[in-house]
């Protein structure tokens, strides 16, 4: 019996060093996190909202300082007591407004909140745009939010991710709103990712993450355009319900072939004409002829899935999964689908009377300093020189 107790204590304190000894290899010498890595280990999984920002943070994230307050936010903590003489503005949105990439203080919320109190004016400018959301979280955020805060004017933000087929967690190629309520196992291990560097390393070794699997075909956008302008409405009428003015932001989207409609379709004869090859054992003629073609079509999905058969079968891996990358992002985005949604929020906006600032034509027009991140790696978040002209473009708008 006591040999039974004592191999049982030593299976457990084995079961617990184990991962906290691998813990610790992993952040000394490990690799760096990958993006969705670095992403995830600012964020906690959220049953109603699929993720929230981690509450209390104080890190270094995309190379710039992020705090957040205990409510989880990139903003002034929320108010105990409402003053009857201060403005109170809300502010929803997804990762450019959050404010990708720059300093706090440098995100346009927090400056106009600095610009309102030098001119005098006693205000508050909550700021709970989150990363990777779309008006299906805003919408349940407002509902939270609004009636608590009570602002007199809620600013709306959304387009990138309600376009997207991707998610940061749960991934499953439905909408937003069929995705399932995630159980409470599936919340604990998504914590536990985003919390540990060894674990999700340790997964995409056990699942053999190296070797490039052929994505499937794409699912639905997780907010399709009927539900993107239901929402934007459904978000209007919720603010003026509340007393609040909502007013609209027409965000730029600055992604290739975002804008663009032309058609970039392959003949189904020159993906055949591949396959075949590839069935022939004719892998250089294939994957010669999947390069010249994705060059001359880039926008195609088709395209880029024929390329990385091609390219498994010569063994390039680092390159397949490249063109893996590039397969995703045009599935998102190539075919003026950018235009589609900009034109869901002026119709939005005219449904409900609802005041729209078109932040999309001023960076358009902007003729200064880059306005982006940079120009490669991340040419469509604001930089500070961004989120300074959105705040200069609100503040002359609603509070001349």
């Amino acid at each position: 019996m006591r040999n039974t107790i004592i191999k049982i204590f030593a299976a457990i304190a084995v079961s617990i060093t184990i991962p906290l000894v691998l813990e610790c290899i992993f952040r000394l010498a490990g690799p760096q996190p990958e993006l969705l890595d670095q992403i995830l280990s600012i964020l906690q999984p959220d049953r109603e909202l699929f993720w929230t920002l981690r509450p209390d943070l104080s890190v270094k994230f995309q190379q710039a300082k992020l705090t957040t307050s205990k409510d989880g936010f990139r903003t002034n903590p929320f108010p105990q007591k409402l003053d009857p003489k201060e403005t109170r503005i809300l502010v929803l949105g997804a990762s450019p407004t959050f404010g990708w990439g720059v300093n706090d203080g440098e995100e346009w919320p927090a400056k106009i909140q600095n610009t309102l109190r030098k001119s005098g004016k006693k205000a508050m400018v909550y700021n709970v745009a989150v990363p990777g959301y779309t008006t299906f979280q805003g919408l349940k955020l407002a509902k939270r939010l609004i009636p608590k805060i009570k602002p007199q004017y809620v600013l709306i933000a959304f387009i990138l991710n309600d376009m997207d087929r991707f998610r940061f967690f749960g991934t499953d190629g439905k909408t937003d709103a069929d995705h399932p309520v995630p159980s409470y196992l599936s919340i604990a291990i998504g914590d536990l990712r985003s919390k540990s560097r060894a674990f999700p390393q340790l997964v995409r070794l056990l699942a053999g993450l190296r070797q490039v699997e052929e994505l499937p075909p794409p699912g639905q956008r997780r907010v399709p355009p009927e539900h993107y302008l239901l929402n934007l409405k459904t978000l209007s009428e919720l603010a003026k319900s509340q007393g609040a003015r909502p007013i609209f932001l027409k965000e730029p989207v600055n992604l290739p072939y975002a804008n663009d409609e032309t058609s970039q379709h392959v003949s189904q004869s020159q993906l055949q004409e591949i396959k075949n090859r590839i069935r022939r054992d004719n892998i250089a003629d294939a994957l010669r002829q999947a390069q010249e073609i994705a060059k001359a079509h880039p926008a195609d999905p088709e395209i880029y899935r024929v390329l990385i058969n091609a390219q498994k079968a010569a063994g390039q891996k680092k390159e397949a999964a490249k063109s893996l990358a590039r397969l995703q992002y045009v599935s998102n985005f190539a075919g003026g689908v950018a235009l589609k949604y900009q034109g869901l929020i002026q119709e939005a906006a005219t449904k409900t009377n609802t005041q729209l600032i078109d932040v999309a034509s001023a960076f358009e027009k902007h003729t200064g300093s880059y306005l982006y991140n940079d120009p490669v790696k991340d040419s469509f978040h604001p930089n500070a020189a961004g989120h300074e002209l959105i705040a200069s473009l609100i503040l002359s708008s609603v509070f001349p």
